[in-house]
Parts: C-alpha cells; structure tokens; sequence
C-alpha cells in the first residue's frame, strides 16, 4: 500500500533527486516535475497531491504562484517552499511570509529537515526521526555528504557561465531568483510597504533595503561585469513581482 502522494516540483534535478529520496525514505509516493506548468497539471488531477514540496522560484509557474493556484481552488494540498538561491548567504532568520505556504525548507536542509517538515502535515508511512532544528552533528556521513553536495551545486548555479550570449537572460532568471528569496524572508515588510503606499512606490523599509543590497552583491558577483552594471535587474525584478502580486 502508497503512502500519500508529494509532488516535488524543482528545475535542479540534483534537488529534485533529494526531495525525492527524502520522502520515499518515509514512505510517501513521491513523484517529480522540472517546471510549474507540469506541477499545475499534477495538482489539478484528481485526486490532487496531499503535499507539495516546490522551489519558490520555480520556472513556469513559480511556487508562490502555485500557492496561490492551491488556496484559490480550495485544494487540500499542504505547500513546503524551497527556497531559491538568496537565503544560503544573506539570512539566519525565519522567513516572514510564506505566500499561503505551510512551511519552508533550505535547499541544503532538505537531507534531514525535509521529511521531519512533511510529517508534521501529512503523516508519514514509515517512522522517522523527530527533527525541530538542523543539526549537522546528527547527521550520518551519507547524509552529510548529500548536504555538502547540494551546498556546491547551489553554489555552481551561481557561478556557471552561460557565455555572453546568455548572460542577460541568465541575468534576468537569477535576479527573478534572487527576488523571491528576498520576498519570502521579507513579506510582511513588502505586504505593510505596498499596503501603506498603495502600490509598490515610495521608501522602501529600511531593513528591507539592506537585503536588496546584499541581494544586488550577490547578483554582481555571479553575472558578468559589463552585464551586472548595465542596469538595475534585481531592482527590476522586485518591482515586476510586486506588480504581479498587485
């Protein structure tokens, strides 16, 4: 007999591949997908995920956009979020908003942290360990290993070079990345901000404004140089979300 269905929705197939063997390892029938418009289709068959484990910046039709897709139709389906590619070095902190989200997990926490987050909203088929808080001194060097791995592998993401060609659009996807993260560790900044102004103008709130700058230091040290500065893309890319949420 499955255990619940959890769809894992990421274009990293490394991500992909851990999500998946955290949540077969507690028994859930776990299926995968590269992209939000295959995870879409997923959810509105019948019947629909019991869970939902999927990058919040994911192509397509991004994560929080899905969360909204789930809370909009009335699905049952539970949201863990898995943040992009910002929070490894700018934040250690809880996010402030999760979008309508359940939870959330760090990409290099999905080894033991994953699981534990799913049990606690869909009961898991097979015992595992109780885990509030990662601790790395719990792990098993098979587990420590698969952590440090995912750990290099967010870090490549960030400094591949496409070639010239595509570095703007690659500018364009890291900064819409980037923004996500900066939101989800940002929301009730962002939601008291835009509220107060009644769109998305005026000063942006203080706390808010030195994470768009470590999110800009970021965004420069992972894009070409000539590139990075021939605009403000993260700026950019923020603007565009909240537009989007408008």
């Amino acid at each position: 007999m499955s255990g619940p269905r959890v769809l894992i929705a990421h274009e990293e197939h490394e991500i992909r591949d851990a999500a998946l063997h955290a949540a077969q390892s507690a028994g859930y029938e776990a299926v995968a997908v590269a992209d939000g418009n295959s995870a879409l289709a997923v959810l509105l068959s019948e019947p629909s995920p019991a869970a939902l484990v999927v990058d919040v910046g994911l192509p397509g039709v991004a994560g929080y956009e899905l969360c909204d897709e789930i809370r909009g139709r009335g699905l049952s389906t539970v949201v863990i979020l898995i943040a992009s590619v910002y929070s490894k070095t700018a934040y250690k902190r809880r996010p402030t908003s999760l979008y309508g989200a359940d939870d959330y997990v760090e990409q290099h926490h999905i080894v033991d942290m994953l699981a534990p987050k799913l049990a606690k909203l869909v009961p898991a088929p097979l015992p595992i360990p109780p885990r509030s808080v990662h601790e790395p001194a719990t792990l098993t060097p098979e587990e420590l290993r698969e952590s440090e791995r995912i750990r290099s592998h967010a870090d490549a993401r960030l400094e591949r070079d496409d070639g010239y060609a595509g570095a703007v659009e690659r500018a364009r996807t890291l900064a819409r990345l980037i923004v996500a993260d900066l939101v989800l560790y940002n929301g009730r900044e962002v939601e008291a901000w835009v509220a107060a102004r009644g769109s998305a103008t005026g000063a942006i709130p203080p706390r808010m404004l030195r994470d768009l700058d470590e999110a800009r230091r970021l965004f420069s040290t992972s894009i070409a140089r000539d590139v990075a500065g021939s605009r403000d893309y993260v700026l950019e890319a923020l603007m565009q979300f909240l537009e989007g949420r408008g």
